[in-house]
């Protein structure tokens, strides 16, 4: 009896399956999301040493445009260099709260001095250059430096949300020359970035 009455139950279960027009029908729609990375910001800016305390400079790369007049850097004036040596002082700094992976080569150049002496044209070149990580680099969290070289470093982040503050600082000196003309000089400190993916 007990087996009659369960071959009755399958037949019910497995009865409305035989008799279906069609097999299961199944819609499906796929749904992607995109997390993106906060790729990083970086800033050089102008720390000390300039002849008025008060012009503090910095400068972020895609704020200076791409055309020919935009792209010229702010000008920004040291004691004379005649009478005075110039230590200056540069900061490379993270400017936002990147969240990326990647590894980046941060590249300082000082350039030298176009000069005349006795109406001879020459250059003043840096006498010393000296990059340093700064003393709070660990704070900035999802980034770390992986070597230093006499005017470059490595630098990797690992996806962590980081903390925009100081990444190195970039001290140059010129030493003053009394054979200088009257006139006035230029050279360009730069910062060059260079992701290595």
């Amino acid at each position: 009896m007990k087996k009659v009455l369960f071959i009755l139950f399958l037949t019910f279960l497995i009865m409305p399956l035989a008799f279906a027009d069609s097999p299961v029908e199944v819609h499906r729609i796929t749904i992607k999301a995109t997390v993106l990375p906060v790729k990083p910001i970086f800033q050089l800016g102008f720390t000390s040493g300039m002849l008025d305390p008060d012009s503090m400079t910095v400068v972020t790369a895609k704020e200076q445009g791409t055309d020919q007049e935009s792209t010229r850097p702010p000008i920004v004036f040291v004691p004379d260099i005649k009478l005075n040596d110039l230590n200056l002082l540069f900061t490379a700094r993270l400017a936002n709260e990147a969240k990326c992976y990647g590894n980046y080569t941060l590249t300082f150049e000082a350039g030298n001095f176009e000069v005349q002496r006795n109406g001879v044209s020459g250059v003043l070149s840096p006498s010393s250059q000296d990059l340093k990580v700064s003393e709070d680099f660990m704070s900035r969290g999802g980034v770390e430096t992986e070597l230093i070289q006499a005017n470059s470093m490595q630098i990797s982040f690992n996806g962590s949300r980081c903390t925009a503050g100081e990444l190195a600082t970039f001290e140059v000196v010129y030493l003053a020359d009394s054979e200088l003309d009257p006139a006035t000089y230029y050279t360009d400190i730069s910062l060059e970035v260079s992701s290595n993916f």
